[in-house]
């Protein structure tokens, strides 16, 4: 998909950000409790280790300064997206998010639950340490979301659709992005979006 930031933000009408934070998020589906102990491979099976390698292999020529990227961030935020995706487009987003799965599913949500619940409370058994994880989708009000896509990102993604107007109030809503952005992020993040 050759999409600027310009041009996909207005024809998508939906942002998404992720981050490794874990504040303010609603609670999740009852369900997602019950998501099954995951399998050692999930780094794999879900496609973030094969796209951390690609996405590092990328910015390491662009910089020869320090890199951090969290490919867990950006892979749940984009399987996230990818669930309202269809044909052409989500073919095009598993591929480049290497995302690995069956055909009737190939992002994969059930094991990117897994993985959340593995890293928020699972580990945190064996092994105390804090790690945050916030995902929020921002999507235009007047836009007509299937049901099915809200109970995916708020069962197995733990986040709620946020219905703003970006056609009216964009600079608004842009500085509430950045502040729940620097809020989540502990101020690592001050300005997500510049003006």
């Amino acid at each position: 998909m050759n999409l600027s930031r310009r041009a996909f933000f207005p024809f998508a009408g939906l942002l998404v950000a992720g981050c490794t934070t874990y504040k303010d998020v609603p609670p999740p589906d009852p369900n997602y409790e019950d998501v099954p102990p995951p399998d050692p491979n999930l780094g794999n099976s879900t496609g973030i280790n094969p796209f951390a390698i690609d996405l590092y292999t990328q910015l390491r020529t662009t910089t020869k300064q320090n890199i951090f990227v969290s490919p867990f961030s950006i892979s749940s935020a984009l399987a996230m997206t990818a669930g309202g995706a269809q044909g052409n487009t989500l073919s095009q987003m598993c591929t480049a998010m290497r995302f690995a799965g069956a055909a009737e599913e190939p992002v994969g949500h059930e094991k990117f639950a897994q993985l959340m619940l593995t890293f928020t409370a699972k580990l945190r058994e064996s092994r105390p340490y804090e790690l945050n994880i916030a995902n929020a989708i921002w999507a235009q009000k007047s836009y007509p979301w299937k049901q099915e896509y809200l109970k995916l990102v708020s069962g197995k993604y733990r986040t709620q659709l946020q219905s703003v107007d970006f056609q009216r109030n964009s600079e608004e809503q842009r500085l509430a992005i950045n502040k729940w952005v620097e809020d989540v992020t502990k101020e690592k993040i001050k300005e997500l979006f510049a003006k």
